[in-house]
């Protein structure tokens, strides 16, 4: 799937997110939080983020910020690893969900080229970042 393909995907699993579009990148925000994505469309590696190597020709990765619980039943335990490279894991495997190579100890979760059966799957995610989003904004107003 391309970017083109995915927006509207995940657009339709969480319709209220606002798209904010940087360098080729696609970032879903909740409408009334512009400093945390719940969602992120990658489509080139940075400085920092190189272990998916997305600077394959076709390569992006969609990412989703989910909570400790769903993290862990997804994965069992939290990464203990500081870099990518002391993981274990595979980055670059394409349609393997699987915990984002620098951000999985923030619950941060990630797949490259999803499949439309993959991204099917990532509904429950994709609903509990936009859940999690606006229970931010919910403490942020409450003061």
């Amino acid at each position: 799937m391309t970017p083109d393909d995915l927006i509207p995907a995940i657009h339709a699993i969480v319709p209220d997110a606002k798209l904010v579009t940087a360098a080729g990148d696609v970032f879903f925000m909740h409408p009334d939080d512009p400093n945390l994505p719940l969602a992120t469309i990658v489509t080139g590696d940075n400085d920092w983020d190189n272990a998916s190597n997305l600077a394959r020709e076709g390569v992006l990765r969609v990412n989703v910020g989910i909570d400790r619980d769903a993290f862990r039943d997804l994965f069992g335990d939290l990464p203990k690893w500081r870099e990518p490279q002391d993981a274990g894991i595979d980055f670059t495997r394409l349609d393997v969900l699987m915990p984002h190579p620098m951000y999985a100890r923030l619950y941060w979760i990630s797949v490259l080229n999803p499949s439309p059966e993959t991204l099917r799957s990532l509904r429950p995610q994709l609903e509990l970042a936009f859940r999690l989003a606006a229970a931010r904004v919910a403490r942020r107003l409450a003061g």
